[in-house]
């Protein structure tokens, strides 16, 4: 998916401020937030929905997404 906007993000095509990144995911801030803390987490892999992650796969973003909740004061 060469085109995917977030494929481009990630591959430092677009311009984005990244605060995590590991080889599941990455965490950016959102171009148009709006709350002072706005971020986005992006898989990697693509999913057309979100009920098409594993129970792993989406065990792991849980479990990530609260490491870095707490770690941004979200």
């Amino acid at each position: 998916m060469n085109d995917c906007v977030f494929c481009k993000i990630e591959r430092g095509e677009i311009p984005s401020k990244k605060y995590y990144e590991d080889e599941l995911m990455f965490i950016i801030a959102d171009i148009e937030p709006k709350a002072e803390k706005h971020y986005l987490m992006i898989p990697k892999k693509h999913y057309k929905l979100l009920s098409d992650m594993t129970e792993e796969d989406a065990d792991g973003a849980l479990d990530e997404f609260a490491r870095r909740t707490r770690k941004f004061g979200a």
